[in-house]
């Protein structure tokens, strides 16, 4: 087969499969991360940013005017430097995390420029100091009549670019600056303040102990009459019992203190009443009881000492201290000049840097050739660009010469608008930001009408370096006309630029325009104005409770012991608020019914998609609120890592925290009328990275989810189930006595510990060598079978290697039960389960093939087989089709990988073969056309570009249809190990029975999405690889082939195929006597 690679602006597919599997989207993040080490505490991709603000007096113009002369007519809030103004505070705003900004000015000295601020990121923290230097150079920005002060420096350009080089360099500084013009605090100093409690034991009776420690209690009893000859001193154990007063003449002698008491008081405060009294002493029963502590708790938090833990500055001594980092091989460096004119009170011969005769441009172009070289006085090339406003032509012409030379960018504007966007435009050249990543979700109606709605779903995601990634879900309309797709906003425009969301779109149920930020829109935005209702398992399987805070203890948050209410209070407010990435979730969406209004019928719908950060969503996809939550146990009993203490890559770029990162399947009946609710909805999820447990909601109220139940892996029936990447499948299966039960199917799994590693085939893997059928209302297993005999049903030895693709589900005879399941390894097998609706259900296993290889250079099938009926004169047959790829590891350029495409005819029965290996298949690669005495074909991937499916195929009008990745193609040498690259993504159209195609180059970045099917209202069909639609006949290519000779494909949107429900998606059925397609 002659291959051809065609590069088009837009992207073409051809038609659905006739059984196309759920779609599996490529997870594999080493794709998303420069070779650069995670660990590594020297290369980081930074970029240092020097801006030089224009202050000079024409500034104070609006877009006319002259000289320094302030504009104050009604249009004086357009002054010049106050559309700076605007568009640097909406720079800082978005700041990227990896780019570090300065802020520099002219200066009426003969140095001509100045260091406002030094360059640092720009943070909560530090944000303070670039608005202090911006206030300075516009001090009456609110001010219609000013008196005078900034602006009003001349335009010294070359002056002041010397001077912001110097300071990129290290060079000596020619102004003088204060402590306090100096030194900015990038970092508060905190200090470790604890307070330590104790809890004591119950005690032991003492007979004394000092009632100021903790550990010791008094108790007070009645009080006791000591003797006449006993007293104690008076306090809170001891008091004086006094009699009554007895009075005596003042000629009589002061009476004695009778014996029978301990002490008398006298009055003699009046000679004519004297009087006295007797007491005794009386002495307070007491108990000591004193307890050994028990237990011994400190709390600590982090408070700010009122010092500064890290600074940077403008100068080291005489010197300015150089933002460069010389060992950060992954930095780059850059100045932005910004001016509204000319230069003017230039002095070129002054410039030191460089000599300059004539001419304050020749002498910029100087400074900027000097920066722009590896042997300038750092070592490091400095980037130089240029921002002009309200530029004339010849100015703004010498301004490109000067960024020509620098190996930067000139923009011109002349409005606010289009300044900002000159701005932009420029820090995104040099912010190597991370795109946003989208993975399509196409609106199915969970009805009988099975009828996809206008609705487009999208799984947005965007890596960072961090093991917590951002996601979101936002919805457009899309529209099916003449093959192709086109999607639009909520106001009705094109929501795409070429492959990407349009910067002006504004999705639905978005307070505002939100374009490709993920941060704004979409489900998470309704979360600012709406509160979340988060269900969580209390235990594995437990039934649901309502998140409440006060029900966990800090060890059940996986905090600390010591953790404070405010750190507690945090992890309330992120999992109340959080949406994390849904790299894998396609959206699911399930219909409860709607309403009858004229010839319409509005739906009420819910969409479902589960993310890493723990949690399942369910959308109301009228309004984007958030009709619930779902966490379960082994994830909330982690929420500390998902919250306050989110984890960093470990080395080599692995990502550590996954969680709910699978798809979800749903069981639907429907109620009376198409108007009612369904009167039962079941979903079912997996993990995949995020662990080894599959969950069912029953969720036919969506406003109180209850989990039906859990299988884990590991243990009991599941012992060999590993990570749960499987997509669940439902189907009807026999029981034997000619009845038939609900069941959920899926893979054993992947198994993390024979294929996350670059390594050779094992003879056996850990886990996921299995496959299992539970009852879909309860979870109990149905039927099992894998290579171990002790852990399954049915022992098969050849299954050998994890499944974690999907099932193909086969109905035949259109009786609705299941006939036959296919599904791959990764050890490169590929398989048959024939299932036996008789009373003796001996469900058997047939390897129908051994296509994996050797070494290393072994193939490994990720993802479900597609299944398609084909009938040749009085022969039917299977066409399954696969393609292989290391899903682990997309970056892998060592494995030749390829798409097969196999006939299995025994189902119809013809004759039982033995496995097929490679000879047994033509291989199509080479143009040659398909030997019919073998069992096949199979098709070549690029192995020099290391190219690689990721995803199912589809199969429609005798094509298969399947996307590839090809990491970059660069030698080792020649890769730059700072930068990201996404490689190329591809779409191949083949045809099913000779296997001859082409290959197409896609728009999008990073791993591509297999392909997604739209239906229009005419019976248009488009499909969708990411964001890039496609026409049935693609760019340039005929019209679709007539039937091959002696065969037709059945094609899935004719006949019964449009009939089956979405539940029973992948059920292949023939047609009923005397249909036709």
């Amino acid at each position: 087969m002659k291959l051809f690679t065609r590069y088009a602006p837009v992207v073409f597919l051809g038609a659905v499969a006739m059984f196309s599997s759920g779609q599996l989207w490529a997870e594999d993040v080493e794709v998303y991360y420069s070779e650069v080490l995670s660990d590594d505490s020297v290369n980081k991709n930074i970029a240092n940013v020097m801006i030089m603000l224009d202050n000079s007096g024409s500034m104070r113009n609006c877009e006319t005017g002259s000289g320094a002369n302030w504009c104050t007519g009604s249009d004086w809030r357009e002054r010049r430097i106050n559309l700076l103004n605007d568009a640097m505070e909406t720079i800082l705003d978005d700041a990227d995390e990896n780019v570090k900004i300065g802020l520099g000015r002219f200066n009426n000295s003969s140095n001509g420029g100045y260091v406002m601020v030094p360059v640092m990121p720009v943070t909560e923290k530090t944000r303070p100091y670039f608005d202090d230097a911006l206030n300075s150079i516009n001090p009456s920005r609110n001010v219609q009549y000013p008196s005078g002060g900034m602006p009003s420096t001349g335009t010294p350009t070359s002056l002041g670019y010397e001077e912001m080089a110097d300071y990129m360099l290290g060079r000596s500084s020619s102004n003088a600056y204060s402590s306090s013009e100096n030194r900015f605090c990038l970092k508060d100093e905190y200090e470790e303040q604890c307070t330590t409690e104790y809890e004591y034991s119950d005690g032991q009776p003492v007979s004394y102990c000092d009632v100021n420690e903790a550990s010791c209690s008094i108790t007070y009893g009645g009080w006791l009459v000591l003797p006449a000859n006993e007293s104690c001193t008076v306090g809170e154990v001891c008091r004086i019992s006094w009699g009554g007063w007895i009075s005596y003449n003042w000629w009589q002698p002061r009476p004695s203190c009778p014996a029978s008491a301990a002490t008398c008081e006298y009055d003699d405060s009046r000679w004519w009443a004297l009087k006295y009294r007797t007491g005794l002493y009386q002495e307070r029963e007491v108990s000591y009881t004193e307890s050994s502590v028990a237990n011994e708790v400190t709390y600590c938090e982090m408070v700010p000492t009122g010092s500064c833990a890290e600074y940077a500055q403008i100068t080291s001594g005489s010197s300015y201290d150089s933002p460069v980092v010389q060992a950060n091989q992954c930095e780059s460096n850059h100045i932005i000049m910004f001016t509204d004119g000319a230069p003017s009170g230039d002095s070129p011969g002054s410039v030191e840097l460089v000599s300059c005769t004539s001419g304050s441009y020749n002498c910029q172009v100087r400074i900027a050739r000097n920066l722009n070289r590896e042997n300038n006085a750092i070592g490091r090339e400095i980037k130089t660009h240029n921002i002009g406003l309200y530029m004339e032509s010849s100015t703004l012409e010498n301004m490109q010469s000067v960024s020509a030379a620098g190996g930067g960018s000139t923009y011109n504007s002349d409005n606010a608008e289009s300044l900002l966007l000159a701005f932009q435009s420029t820090l995104d050249l040099i912010a190597d930001e991370a795109n946003t990543m989208v993975s399509p979700g196409v609106a199915v109606s969970q009805s009988q009408r099975f009828q996809h709605l206008d609705e487009m779903y999208f799984s947005l995601f965007k890596p960072l370096q961090s093991s917590f990634w951002h996601g979101n879900l936002k919805r457009y309309r899309v529209e099916v006309e003449d093959g192709e797709a086109a999607f639009y906003d909520v106001s009705g425009n094109n929501a795409m630029s070429g492959s990407e969301f349009s910067s002006s779109s504004r999705s639905w149920w978005s307070r505002s325009t939100d374009g490709a930020d993920i941060m704004l829109g979409g489900a998470r935005d309704r979360l600012q104005s709406s509160a979340r209702r988060l269900f969580y398992s209390s235990s594995p399987g437990g039934s649901l409770r309502r998140f409440d805070l006060d029900d966990f203890t800090n060890a059940q948050l996986f905090l600390p012991s010591e953790a404070t209410d405010a750190v507690r209070g945090n992890v309330e407010r992120e999992l109340l608020t959080m949406w994390g990435d849904p790299l894998h979730s396609r959206p699911l969406m399930v219909n409860y019914g709607g309403t009858i209004v004229g010839e319409n019928f509005d739906e009420d719908n819910i969409v479902f998609v589960s993310t890493n950060a723990g949690m399942l969503h369910a959308i109301d996809t009228s309004n984007g609120d958030e009709k619930f939550a779902f966490m379960p146990y082994e994830l909330i009993s982690k929420a500390s890592s998902y919250t306050v203490n989110r984890l960093p890559l470990a080395g080599g770029n692995k990502r550590q925290t996954y969680g709910l990162d699978g798809s979800w399947a749903v069981l639907r009946e429907p109620g009376d009328s198409i108007e009612d609710a369904p009167s039962k909805v079941m979903i079912y999820g997996g993990m995949r990275r995020g662990g080894n447990s599959y969950y069912a909601l029953n969720v036919t109220n969506v406003s109180s989810p209850q989990l039906a139940w859990q299988v884990t892996g590991g243990s009991g029936d599941f012992v060999d189930l590993g990570q749960t990447w499987s997509t669940p499948k439902l189907a009807r299966f026999p029981t034997g006595d000619g009845g038939s039960v609900p069941v959920v199917i899926f893979g054993g799994g992947y198994s993390p510990t024979d294929h996350d590693d670059h390594k050779e085939l094992r003879a056996q893997d850990e886990k996921g060598n299995a496959i299992y059928v539970v009852n879909a209302d309860t979870g109990e297993l149905v039927w099992s079978a894998g290579s171990r005999s002790g852990n399954v049903v049915t022992a098969v030895s050849r299954m050998t290697h994890s499944i974690p693709g999907s099932i193909a589900v086969v109905d035949t005879d259109s009786d609705g039960v299941v006939d036959h399941l296919y599904f791959a390894d990764l050890g490169g097998q590929l398989f048959r389960a024939d299932i036996d609706g008789s009373e003796a259900r001996s469900h058997s296993v047939t390897l129908l093939a051994r296509l994996g290889g050797s070494g290393e250079n072994h193939r490994r099938f990720y993802e479900q087989p597609t299944v398609s009926y084909v009938r040749d004169g009085a022969n039917s047959s299977y066409f399954v089709s696969l393609a292989s790829g290391y899903r682990s590891h997309p970056l892998d350029d060592e494995t030749q990988d390829a798409l097969f495409v196999l006939s299995d005819r025994e189902p119809f029965g013809g004759p039982a073969k033995p496995a097929a290996t490679l000879v047994d298949f033509t291989n199509v690669s080479t143009g040659a056309q398909p030997d019919t005495t073998k069992r096949g074909w199979y098709m070549q991937l690029n192995k020099a570009e290391g190219e690689k499916s990721l995803s199912s195929p589809a199969v429609f009008n005798y094509e298969v249809l399947f996307t590839t990745y090809s990491p970059s193609s660069a030698s080792d040498d020649e890769r730059d190990p700072c930068s990201v690259s996404y490689g190329q993504s591809y779409l191949h159209r083949v045809d099913l029975l000779t296997g001859q195609g082409e290959r197409y180059a896609l728009l999008q970045p990073g791993l591509p999405p297999g392909v997604t099917v739209l239906f229009g209202e005419n019976g248009d069909t488009a499909i969708v690889v990411g964001t890039e639609t496609v026409s049935s006949n693609g760019p340039g290519n005929p019209p679709n082939p007539p039937n091959p000779p002696g065969g037709n494909v059945r094609d899935l949107r004719h006949g019964r195929w449009m009939q089956l429900t979405p539940d029973a998606a992948g059920a292949i059925k023939l047609p009923e006597s005397g249909q036709g397609d």
